[in-house]
């Protein structure tokens, strides 16, 4: 199993790749298919399931996750975990946290870009933080 380290260093391997909805490769990801196109990379088993919408179900998001991850509380996060943020009154979105307290997701909202980016993990995510997962090997 890959150390959260190594986990951080696939995933920035994507970093300007473009949005795309139910993507899972250098073509184009979501922000489901960044974590999992990297855990791909580095033979971790991720249960894929590719039949969601654009407005993601976060039960539905959460049990899936569940399959390979643990649940983690709000402040108990840790570099390589998946964060879990509200969007749209929903929790749908999901970045991944680095040692460097930044954030690589992908999303495609108005002045996003587009693509997978590293961002500060600041109030404005925070905020909008509804949990995270970590890998089951991790815990």
């Amino acid at each position: 199993m890959p150390t959260p380290q190594e986990f951080i260093d696939q995933v920035r391997t994507y970093i300007d790749v473009p949005f795309f909805h139910t993507g899972r490769d250098r073509n184009g990801l979501d922000c489901v298919g960044l974590f999992i196109a990297a855990a791909h990379d580095l033979g971790m088993f991720v249960y894929d399931d590719r039949n969601y919408t654009r407005d993601i179900d976060a039960e539905y998001l959460k049990r899936h996750l569940l399959v390979v991850c643990n649940w983690i509380e709000v402040g108990d996060e840790k570099p390589g975990d998946l964060l879990l943020f509200e969007v749209m009154k929903n929790p749908q979105h999901v970045g991944v946290l680095t040692a460097d307290r930044t954030m690589i997701h992908t999303y495609e909202w108005p002045g996003s870009g587009g693509k997978v980016t590293e961002t500060v993990y600041d109030k404005h995510w925070k905020k909008r933080l509804r949990g995270a997962f970590r890998w089951k090997d991790w815990c």
